[in-house]
């Protein structure tokens, strides 16, 4: 029997320390994957209220309704930028929030 005799059989605890320890490329590449989906739902949500916003007041409003949003979100990127990647992803000093990589 060349398949299944020959192959070694894995115990269940090499089994369990392999799904509990992932490849750090996996994790990488999940952890970019899930940042972009999060990024892309603030949007939708963004779109959304402006939406709402839109149909809740007069035809004659829509326009200064969406440029305060779309400022809105501009003001949030930037400082996003200058702030908030260095919080979420700097190297941290207490274990608690990041305290490196601003802008």
């Amino acid at each position: 029997c060349r398949v299944a005799c020959c192959q070694k059989v894995m115990s269940p605890k090499a089994t369990l320390k392999r799904w509990l320890m992932p490849d750090p490329e996996f994790d990488e590449v999940g952890s970019v994957i899930w940042l972009l989906s999060c990024a892309f739902s603030m949007l939708a949500l963004q779109a959304g209220f402006a939406m709402l916003e839109s149909g809740l007041m007069p035809m004659r409003s829509n326009v200064n309704i969406n440029l305060q949003n779309l400022v809105g979100a501009a003001i949030v990127g930037v400082f996003f930028y200058l702030t908030g990647w260095a919080f979420a992803f700097g190297d941290d000093h207490s274990g608690f929030i990041g305290g490196s990589q601003f802008a």
